[in-house]
C-alpha cells in the first residue's frame, strides 16, 4: 500500500492499524512527492474520475464511467 507524504513516524503508524484491521501480509510505504511516482499519479486521476462520474455535474464523464463499469474496466469502485 502506497501513501503519499507519509513520514516515518506516521509509517508506523499506518503500518500498525492496517495490518491490524485489514491484513497482516500489506506492507506500507511511504511516497514523499505524490507526483513524481507514476502508481499514485495514477490512483489520484482515477479517484478525480470517479468522484467527477459520482458528482454527475457531465454527462460525459458520466457515460465514460458507465462504459468503464461495464467493460469491466473498473470493477468495483
Amino acid at each position: 500500500m502506497f501513501v503519499d507524504g507519509l513520514n516515518d513516524k506516521k509509517k508506523r503508524e499506518y503500518s500498525t492499524q492496517i495490518r491490524q484491521r485489514i491484513a497482516s501480509f500489506v506492507d506500507v510505504r511511504g511516497i514523499a512527492r505524490d507526483e513524481s511516482n507514476p502508481l499514485i499519479r495514477l490512483a489520484d486521476a482515477l479517484a478525480g474520475f470517479v468522484s467527477d462520474a459520482r458528482d454527475e455535474d457531465s454527462m460525459d464523464v458520466v457515460v465514460m464511467f458507465e462504459r468503464a463499469q461495464r467493460n469491466g474496466v473498473l470493477t468495483r469502485v
